[in-house]
């Protein structure tokens, strides 16, 4: 069986966090490992995943790199080279697990092809409550938003479904390390919000990778937040085109930069 390591994006939202990292503790089966992609918080995060390192059966390991603003492709990048997993899962600190998450992408997994999931978003009501008792919602819960997405339905997961159209997030993104590391990983010229994961899995499907969609598994609960600042999204866009245009396979400014690539 593969192994299967969650690179969970986080800045500065401690209580987040700890909601996340206790639903990956609770899995029904536990990653191999998990990478905290830490881009820039404070010594509150550091912390926090210190204590869970010290209570998990499997490494949990810290990611860290200078607050410089939001430069999410680069620290996802530190976290690949880090990673010693088969097969990564990204999803952000803002995140809370179905208990069978890792199974189900376990489960979904197959040779040369990414994987998207769905995300259930939840109102600040039921975000407040998450926070507040860490209890992970279910679909009949009250204030879900996008209710289809937290059904889980396994016999119907086997049926991965096309993924149609270009768009992409993060937000429950799984492909194989050895492809993340074929492409040189994430573009880390975009900086601010947004086109990173887009960017990322054109270039997977330029080198020949497959995409798919996981439906009726793989269940997250997006903790409700302000929207992030839009203000670079128009030089990250021209990134993404040229990618598009031009069929380019590899980050320009990627993986390779990180400390160690694996």
């Amino acid at each position: 069986m593969a192994t299967i390591g969650l690179v969970i994006s986080t800045y500065n939202w401690p209580e987040a966090l700890e909601r996340v990292l206790d639903s990956a503790l609770a899995q029904s089966t536990p990653p191999t490992e998990i990478l905290v992609a830490d881009d820039g918080s404070g010594p509150e995060t550091a912390a926090l995943v210190r204590r869970f390192a010290a209570r998990a059966g499997f490494p949990i390991i810290h990611v860290w790199q200078e607050d410089r603003g939001y430069r999410l492709a680069r620290i996802r990048n530190q976290a690949i080279a880090r990673a010693s997993a088969d097969y990564l899962v990204f999803l952000d600190g803002d995140q809370v697990l179905h208990r069978h998450f890792v199974r189900d992408h376990l489960a979904a997994a197959r040779p040369n092809t990414v994987l998207r999931g769905s995300r259930v978003f939840l109102t600040p009501a039921a975000t407040a409550q998450v926070l507040d008792t860490g209890r992970v919602p279910r679909w009949w819960s009250p204030g879900l938003r996008k209710r289809a997405a937290a059904l889980r339905v396994p016999p119907l997961a086997w049926l991965l479904g096309a993924w149609r159209g270009r768009g992409t997030q993060g937000h429950n993104l799984a492909c194989w390390r050895a492809d993340a590391v074929r492409v040189n990983g994430f573009e880390e010229r975009f900086e601010g919000w947004g086109g990173e994961d887009a960017d990322f899995v054109i270039r997977l499907l330029n080198a020949g990778v497959r995409k798919r969609r996981l439906r009726f598994a793989g269940v997250l609960f997006h903790l409700d937040h302000p929207p992030a600042s839009r203000t670079q999204q128009a030089s990250n866009d021209r990134i993404y085109g040229e990618t598009v245009a031009t069929g380019r396979i590899r980050a320009e400014v990627g993986l390779d930069q990180a400390k160690s690539v694996p």
